[in-house]
C-alpha cells in the first residue's frame, strides 16, 4: 500500500500571503509548489477584507492544480502573539500545562480567557524546565483564521511564521548544531529570531519606520549571545528581496563587519531548484510531522469537523442497511418493506444513544485526567502547589521570580522586587515559611526603578 500524505504552510504577511506545498511518499518529503499572493486593497462595496480575497486566490489556484492538503498550517506574525520563556519546576506536561493555565495572568497583556495558549519545554535541568510560553487573543486568531475557513481552507493547526522559519534552516540537522540569527525582511517590519545550539532563544518582531537601525540594535545583542557558539556554526541569514535586504547587507559589513550567510536547507527535502520561502517551509513541515514544534493556537472550536472512525463505520453500515431495502423493496413482499423501516428507525435511536455515550465518555475522560493530575502531583510532592500558591498569595504585586527550588522541606527562592527588603517579614508572617533569610546581599540593578534582586531560603512547616 502506497502511503502519501500533503501539507500546506501558509505564512501571512502585511503585504502578501506566501504558501508551500509539500508532498509525503515513502516517508520521504517532496517539494510541490510555492506561491506568493499579494494582499489587494479592501473593496468596499464588496464587504470582503483583502486577507480574504487572497484566501479566495489561493484556494482558486489549489483547485486547479487539483491539490487537496490534508494539513493546513496558518502562520501568525510575531507581533501577533506574546512570547515568553520561563523557568519552572520539573513537571510533567499535563502538570506544568496546569501550573501555566493557572500563571498565565502574570504574563499576559489581556485576560487569560479572553486569549489561547500553548507551550513547548526547550531544556530540562537539575529540577527546573525552561518553557517556551505563547498565546495570542482570541480575536487575533479569529481574524486571521477565519478568512482562510471562508475560502474553503480551514486551517488544522496554527503556529508562529519565525518559528517555523528557522524550524526550517534547521530540519535536517543534528540538535545542537547550529547556532544563527534569522532576520526575515518585510516592507514595514523585520522579524528576528535567535538559535543557540539548536534551540530557540530569541524572538521579536521590529518596525522598520524607514530605518533598518532597530534591525542592526537587535542583531548586535543577538551576536553578542551567540559568542559561545564555535566560529563554523554561527550565522547571520537574511530572507527579503530587493533594496532592503542589500541595504542590510552593507550595514551589517560596515556597523559590525560581519556578512550575511547563504541559505542552508536540509538534502532531505527534495524538489526545489531554488529556495522556498523559510516561514511557510517550515509550516508545511510541522504539518507532515516532520519538525518537533509542537506550538498550536487553534482551538478545538475552530478545527475542521472531521468524522471519528466508528461513527464513519456506523454510517457506512447504515448506508448498507438502506441500499438493502432499496434492493428488497422490488423483491419482497410489503411485509418486509416494513420490517426494513422499523430497523432503520432502530438504528437512527441507536445512534443517538451512541452520541449520548460518547458524550458522557468524554466527560469520564477528562474528569480521569483531572483526577490523575492530582494525584501525580499528590505523589510527586504533596505541598508543591500549595508553597506555589501561598507565595503568589503573600508576596507583593510585581515580584519578579526567576528561581524556584522546593528540596524536601526547605525552599530556595530568586528573583527581583520594588521592596525585597521586606520578604523575610512577609514570609515569616505566612502559616507554612519559617526559618526565613537572605543567602546573599541585596543588589540594586536599576536604581532608577528601585529594584532589588535578591536570594533567600526558608524551612517549610513542621521541618526539623
Amino acid at each position: 500500500m502506497v502511503f502519501r500524505s500533503t501539507s500546506l504552510g501558509i505564512e501571512v504577511r502585511d503585504d502578501a500571503i506566501r504558501a508551500v506545498l509539500l508532498g509525503k511518499r515513502f516517508g520521504r518529503i517532496h517539494f510541490l509548489w510555492e506561491g506568493i499572493i499579494p494582499l489587494a486593497a479592501p473593496i468596499q462595496e464588496e464587504g470582503v477584507s483583502p486577507l480574504q480575497r487572497a484566501a479566495e486566490a489561493l484556494a482558486v489556484e489549489l483547485k486547479a492544480r487539483k491539490a487537496r492538503p490534508e494539513a493546513i498550517v496558518l502562520g501568525l506574525p510575531r507581533r501577533a502573539v506574546t512570547l515568553r520563556e520561563l523557568k519552572l519546576p520539573a513537571l510533567e506536561e499535563e502538570d506544568l500545562r496546569s501550573l501555566l493555565e493557572y500563571e498565565a495572568e502574570r504574563h499576559l497583556p489581556f485576560p487569560p480567557d479572553e486569549g489561547f495558549l500553548d507551550f513547548q519545554i526547550l531544556s530540562k535541568g537539575q529540577g527546573t524546565s525552561t518553557v517556551l510560553f505563547v498565546a495570542a487573543e482570541k480575536a487575533t486568531v479569529e481574524g486571521f483564521v477565519l478568512p482562510f475557513q471562508a475560502a474553503g481552507l480551514a486551517p488544522t493547526a496554527v503556529s508562529v511564521s519565525s518559528f517555523a522559519a528557522v524550524s526550517a534552516l534547521l530540519y535536517g540537522w543534528t540538535a545542537g548544531e547550529r547556532s544563527l540569527a534569522l532576520v526575515a525582511l518585510q516592507p514595514r517590519e523585520a522579524e528576528l529570531a535567535l538559535v543557540q545550539g539548536g534551540v530557540l532563544r530569541y524572538c521579536r518582531s521590529v518596525v522598520l519606520s524607514g530605518s533598518l537601525d532597530p534591525v542592526l540594535e537587535a542583531l548586535e545583542g543577538a551576536v553578542g549571545l551567540l559568542n559561545g557558539a564555535p566560529e563554523a556554526s554561527r550565522q547571520i541569514v537574511v530572507e527579503g528581496e530587493g533594496e532592503l535586504r542589500e541595504e542590510l547587507a552593507l550595514k551589517l559589513l560596515e556597523r559590525m563587519g560581519v556578512g550575511i550567510a547563504p541559505f542552508s536547507l536540509s538534502k532531505k527535502l527534495k524538489g526545489p531548484t531554488t529556495f522556498p520561502p523559510l516561514a511557510p517551509l517550515g509550516l508545511a513541515l510541522v504539518g507532515l510531522g516532520a519538525l518537533a514544534s509542537r506550538i498550536d493556537l487553534l482551538p478545538g472550536e475552530l478545527k475542521p469537523k472531521r468524522w471519528e472512525k466508528g461513527l464513519a463505520v456506523m454510517l457506512g453500515l447504515l448506508g448498507l442497511i438502506v441500499l438493502i431495502g432499496l434492493s428488497l423493496l422490488f423483491a419482497r413482499v410489503a411485509k418486509e418493506w416494513f420490517l426494513l423501516k422499523e430497523l432503520e428507525e432502530r438504528v437512527s435511536g441507536m445512534q443517538a444513544m451512541v452520541e449520548e455515550a460518547k458524550k458522557l465518555a468524554a466527560d469520564l475522560s477528562r474528569l480521569e485526567g483531572e483526577l490523575k493530575t492530582l494525584e501525580r502531583l499528590e505523589a510527586s510532592s504533596p505541598r508543591r502547589l500549595e508553597v506555589l500558591r501561598e507565595l503568589a498569595t503573600v508576596l507583593p504585586k510585581g515580584t519578579s521570580i526567576t528561581s524556584l527550588t522546593i528540596d524536601g522541606d526547605g525552599l530556595k527562592l530568586s528573583g527581583s522586587a520594588a521592596d525585597a527588603a521586606s520578604f523575610v517579614a512577609l514570609l515569616e508572617a505566612s502559616p507554612i515559611f519559617q526559618q526565613v533569610e537572605f543567602t546573599a546581599p541585596l543588589v540594586t540593578r536599576d536604581r532608577e526603578k528601585g529594584r532589588q534582586e535578591f536570594q533567600l531560603k526558608a524551612q517549610l512547616e513542621g521541618s526539623k
